[in-house]
């Protein structure tokens, strides 16, 4: 047969039961951290949960300015959208002028008007006989139908002041 002999108890060491109790101490402190930290989250989410009632209830005078401004700005936007597409492309006649001008001839002011399919167009030349080979160049140019000189005179520095209006295809500008 076999005897068990009892052993003796061995008592615990006092930094063995200071670290026990430390131990006990944060985790009960950890577990009263939590239920605090649940607690507190629940009391802000009723709060947020009231202001966003109230905010949708009715609207601040900012959120009235912000909402006015941007339906302003995107009606200008629309505006704008619609103008770009029904606007006609300019591009061709700034080409056509660009191949077509006398080097001694200087064009200062140019209208373009694309419903009328025309350019009036007022420039200085340094002699007539410039204005007479720039007005041959325009006559052997298929993308004109007209052009007509509609004001010439002299000016004060001995340069020849005029104004022509040309008349372009309805396809021209597109």
């Amino acid at each position: 047969m076999v005897d068990i002999i009892p052993r003796t108890p061995q008592s615990s060491s006092l930094l063995m039961k200071a670290l026990m109790t430390a131990s006990a101490a944060v985790f009960a402190a950890a577990l009263g951290g939590f239920a605090i930290l649940f607690f507190l989250d629940s009391k802000i989410q009723n709060k947020i949960e009231a202001a966003e009632v109230i905010l949708a209830a009715e609207k601040t005078p900012e959120q009235i300015d912000m909402e006015e401004y941007v339906f302003a700005a995107r009606a200008r936007l629309q505006d704008f959208a619609t103008v770009v597409q029904e606007r006609s492309n300019m591009a061709p006649v700034f080409s056509f002028v660009e191949a077509v001008v006398h080097p001694d001839i200087t064009f200062l002011v140019m209208s373009v008007d694309a419903l009328r399919q025309s350019a009036d167009m007022k420039g200085r030349a340094r002699s007539f006989s410039a204005l007479d080979e720039q007005f041959a160049v325009l006559k052997t140019r298929e993308e004109l139908l007209d052009f007509s000189l509609t004001q010439i005179q002299l000016g004060e520095d001995g340069t020849i002041e005029f104004q022509i209006t040309m008349q372009f295809p309805g396809d021209f500008f597109q």
